[in-house]
């Protein structure tokens, strides 16, 4: 009884723990294109069918009302005006008074373009030198 009881325990502890695991967290989208990114925090498409996400952990990305990407430490959201501000931290919340301007429980910031990640994620281009394209293309021929 005890063994199952350990076999539980250790199943249940594994698969809790691989729940929380910063890989599975992580925010990802796939653009227009059809390349997937992801990032360290929340991930928004733009207008141009571009994926861009926040360089932070858990941070936010909002569209602001011309359809451009905008990201910060914390939870970001468009205002009345279109513009988008967030959190300073992940901590801190944000909302949208009944005026339709940002209010945070403790700072709000204008979201920034430079705090977004915009490359996407592609493995490494592995260039073959000319002269073995030569070679290779003699081969086929052979064949």
């Amino acid at each position: 009884m005890f063994q199952n009881m350990k076999a539980i325990l250790l199943i249940t502890f594994t698969c809790g723990s691989m729940l929380f695991s910063p890989a599975l967290l992580a925010a990802c989208k796939t653009d227009a294109f059809g390349v997937k990114q992801c990032g360290e925090g929340r991930c928004k498409i733009d207008s141009s069918g571009h994926v861009h996400c926040s360089m932070f952990t858990k941070g936010g990305a909002a569209v602001n009302s011309v359809g451009k990407v905008f990201c910060g430490k914390g939870r970001c959201l468009k205002d009345k005006s279109g513009e988008v501000f967030c959190a300073t931290s992940v901590k801190d919340d944000i909302m949208i008074n009944v005026l339709g301007k940002a209010r945070c429980d403790k700072k709000c910031d204008v979201g920034k373009v430079e705090y977004c990640k915009t490359e996407p994620d592609l493995p490494p281009v592995i260039e073959i030198p000319a002269e073995d394209e030569q070679a290779q293309g003699r081969q086929i021929l052979k064949r």
